[in-house]
């Protein structure tokens, strides 16, 4: 598929990644002039029988609608587009530059508990959000945890096993996750908020001690993880991560808030917050120099502040290692990826033209002289988003549209968060970033009070040839 345009817009560049229901590519956004990059999924299930493809769409569906609902979070990759071609299924997320954490991991980099708690803390910040969605990602595992190469945070992908959680009780759910990450209940069927922080337990233990979940020791008779003699903890530490991976789900933290607000006393305890509330790990990461074999998703039958992001967007890059040195890209979740925007400009003088539906458009990208343009591309970019997400209004009538809106409207006031103050367009894009910010929030109240649509697939017509 590479160098297909897709879309008349998304050209893909090469594969990053695949699973069980497709692929993942790189690709390239052709409709600004920059080329952001971008991550393009493509369903393509392994079985053509009717129950694989309704289930493959039922999954690529959910993720769509929950990604325009989650975008707006600056650790989660905002969904940029999603459609339909020839039969098949699309989702363009928004890009991150980073490395996931299982080539971290394979490269011999350890946490000390320090590190562990910035982890720890950081993730759980973003499943809190998540939880507070009413939604279970279901496959927290090193593949799925992208540390940002700019600044060092962490961005949770990959909501593709996603579920909702439902009022209907006893109501069981296909087990999707990955071996090793998933508790009991959960290859049951019955995932809880819970399995998401036993997922993340077994991560921080592997970042502590380099050994995978299915390698650690279980104690005959409770067969609990008998971990603790692996790592140098503090007693609060070591039983806060214990309590996330106990075995019933009943000892564990209910939530993630849960969790946190817990993290958060233990930290004070251990002298974490003396002089060092950093956000991200410090410590230059190790990287291996060959491509990681990551464990795949499987399916199982059931019985802080806004960062300030790199000028790319957020999304997977798990399996590339030919993106190990991938510069500095363009930023569209915010993460990609995302992902996941009617205007109002104040201050922008004369290059400002008439106004849509009462609102004034933004200034004219194209006014700038020609030697700035390299320097004035992040800007540019943002006013791009924006007027494309004004374009769009003028149409919408759904959800999943006023979504997509409200989306394009947080990739501009992202993009324009990232102006340094040597930018030629730094005092322009102040007044912007509030603007931008509004009108992203009132899309998405509009998408609230919208009808919901399919995606106008019809998954029995697959060319899976």
């Amino acid at each position: 598929m590479e160098n297909t345009v897709i879309n008349n817009r998304y050209r893909v560049l090469r594969q990053i990644g695949s699973g069980g229901f497709g692929f993942t590519f790189l690709g390239e956004d052709l409709g600004f002039p920059h080329r952001p990059k971008c991550v393009i999924k493509h369903l393509r299930p392994q079985s053509r029988d009717a129950a694989s493809l309704a289930l493959a769409g039922e999954l690529f569906q959910q993720e769509a609608e929950t990604l325009y609902r989650l975008g707006r979070h600056p650790s989660i990759p905002a969904l940029i587009a999603h459609f339909c071609e020839r039969g098949e299924f699309f989702l363009v997320q928004e890009f991150i530059e980073g490395h996931t954490l299982d080539r971290e991991f394979l490269g011999g980099k350890r946490y000390d508990q320090h590190e562990l708690i910035q982890f720890l803390g950081q993730i759980l910040e973003i499943l809190s959000f998540v939880h507070g969605e009413r939604v279970i990602h279901r496959d927290v595992k090193p593949a799925n945890i992208i540390r940002r190469a700019s600044e060092g945070s962490f961005a949770l992908i990959d909501f593709g096993a996603v579920k909702q959680v439902n009022s209907a009780a006893g109501e069981r759910s296909v087990a999707i996750g990955s071996h090793g990450y998933m508790p009991v209940e959960q290859m049951a069927g019955n995932p809880n908020f819970s399995s998401d922080l036993f997922a993340l337990g077994l991560v921080g233990i592997e970042g502590l001690s380099g050994v995978k979940p299915l390698d650690i020791p279980k104690d005959p008779a409770t067969l609990e993880f008998q971990w603790t003699t692996r790592a140098a903890l503090s007693p609060d530490v070591r039983e806060f991560v214990s309590r996330l991976v106990r075995r019933d789900a009943r000892e564990r933290f209910v939530s993630a808030k849960e969790a946190l607000a817990a993290l958060n006393s233990v930290a004070a305890h251990t002298g974490f917050f003396h002089g060092r509330r950093s956000t991200s790990i410090p410590a230059a990461p190790i990287l291996i120099q060959t491509p990681v074999e990551t464990p795949p998703t499987v399916i199982v039958s059931p019985t802080q502040r806004l960062m300030r992001p790199p000028i790319a967007g957020t999304a997977q890059v798990a399996n590339d290692a030919g993106n190990r040195n991938l510069t500095r890209i363009v930023l569209g979740f915010g993460t990609v990826a995302l992902l996941f925007l009617t205007l109002h400009f104040a201050g922008v003088g004369s290059r400002q033209s008439a106004t849509v539906k009462g609102r004034a458009p933004a200034p004219d990208a194209q006014t700038q002289p020609a030697a700035e343009v390299s320097s004035v591309d992040v800007y540019n970019e943002a006013l791009e988003q924006g007027r494309e997400a004004q374009a769009k209004e003028t149409v919408a009538t759904t959800r999943f549209e006023w979504e997509e809106i409200a989306n394009k409207y947080r990739r501009a006031y992202l993009l324009l968060s990232s102006v340094e103050r040597d930018h030629p367009r730094f005092a322009d894009a102040q007044p912007l970033i509030e603007r931008f910010k509004q009108e992203s929030e009132r899309a998405r109240e509009k998408s609230q009070r919208s009808p919901a649509n399919g995606s106008g697939c019809k998954f029995s017509h697959f060319d899976l040839n």
